[in-house]
This record gives C-alpha cells, sequence and structure tokens, in this order.
C-alpha cells in the first residue's frame, strides 16, 4: 500500500505505508496537531502542525495489520 504526500514546496511523494507491528510500538511519538483529515476516494489526506523550526522533517505512516484490514 503506498500513500502520497506535497512537501512544503508543492513537490508530490510516493512512500509506501509500513505495516510492522515492532516498528510501530516503538516509533517516535513527537507532538503534533491534526488541522484536518479527509478521505477523497481511495486517498486519506492528512493535515498537521507541528513544532521544530525551519529544519528538514520526515514523516513516515506506520500503522499495524489491523491498518491493512480496515
Amino acid at each position: 500500500m503506498t500513500y502520497y504526500y506535497l512537501d512544503r514546496n508543492g513537490l508530490v511523494y510516493r512512500e509506501t505505508i509500513i505495516i510492522d507491528e515492532k516498528l510501530f510500538q516503538e516509533a517516535p511519538r513527537d507532538p503534533y496537531t491534526l488541522k484536518n483529515v479527509e478521505i477523497e476516494g481511495d486517498i486519506l489526506k492528512i493535515e498537521l502542525d507541528y513544532f521544530g523550526g525551519c529544519k528538514e522533517h520526515e514523516f513516515k505512516l506506520i500503522g499495524t495489520k489491523n491498518f491493512m484490514e480496515n
């Protein structure tokens, strides 16, 4: 399963959703605020705010096997 995202410059990236129980449990839980979540067809759109200044940030969508079943 893959997902797409836009960076702050509007460039589109394609990534794979990571399905790994152990990685899910051990992943960092940095604070963020969900601003908007919507589904368009088979696309999940997530808009969020996070702290950390102007440095480059990396996000990974990590789920459990239950995510794939829904």
